[in-house]
């Protein structure tokens, strides 16, 4: 495994810090990081290997990732203006989770950094009663923290299609 990967995905590891990444150092070899390069990222106890490491042009239009990052980076959900009562919208499939605050059910998206075979589920909690598991799920409502996680407060759950392309990429 690439001491990059190592460092990403070992559980005492911790993501990158803004720091190392606007020095523009990857810190596990001498390649400088681009502008737009992922940086590996840790929030709240889950890796993932390749996050974006900018934040949404508006709180409004963040997503799953961005929800996640921000659970475990206060300093990156300041930047994103993610914060309790930020109106979101996700699509996404219900999970049978049961890492989620009591009263939630697990809305989330397949992120890929390469290809369909590394695709990594990313959810965020979302109140109210669960759904059948793989139940595609449009919601609109706002985030309200719950302990350390985000959870969004649904005003409006509607039953959707799968898209044509369910896979998001952790470059976007």
């Amino acid at each position: 495994m690439p001491a990059f990967l190592a460092k990403v995905w070992s559980p005492s590891a911790m993501r990158m810090s803004r720091n190392e990444a606007s020095a523009g150092f990857d810190g596990a070899s001498s390649r400088a990081l681009r502008k737009n390069d992922p940086v590996p990222l840790r929030a709240a106890g889950v890796g993932f290997a390749f996050a974006r490491a900018h934040a949404p042009a508006k709180p409004s239009e963040a997503s799953f990732l961005d929800i996640r990052i921000a659970d475990g980076d206060r300093d990156f959900a300041a930047q994103a203006g993610i914060r309790p009562g930020v109106r979101v919208r996700l699509l996404g499939f219900v999970v049978g989770s049961k890492d989620v605050p009591s009263g939630t059910f697990e809305l989330a998206r397949f992120y890929i950094a390469c290809c369909i075979a590394d695709a990594e589920a990313v959810g965020v909690p979302v109140g109210g009663r669960g759904y059948k598991p793989n139940t595609w799920l449009e919601v609109t409502g706002s985030l309200a923290k719950r302990g350390k996680r985000f959870v969004v407060v649904p005003d409006k759950v509607i039953r959707v299609r799968a898209p044509e392309q369910p896979y998001l990429s952790f470059q976007t």
